[in-house]
């Protein structure tokens, strides 16, 4: 298997990739921030909420998010 581990303040390498899988850890704040949303989001909380959306549109067959 070719893995890769990655942060979420390196998106940009990543971007413009595709990969089979993504496997996704997450803690229980920040699920919650990305399903319910951050009432006055500071800018780099709205960057951070952007990159898990490039993160989560790379895998072709696959997403598992662990959430823990």
């Amino acid at each position: 298997l070719n893995t890769i581990t990655k942060t979420i303040a390196e998106v940009s390498q990543v971007r413009g990739c595709e990969f089979q899988e993504v496997f996704m850890f997450l803690g229980k704040r920040t699920w919650h921030q990305l399903n319910e949303g951050i009432m006055g989001a500071t800018s780099a909380e709205w960057e951070k909420a952007i990159s898990f959306h490039t993160f989560m549109s790379r895998p072709k067959d696959s997403l598992v998010i662990f959430v823990f």
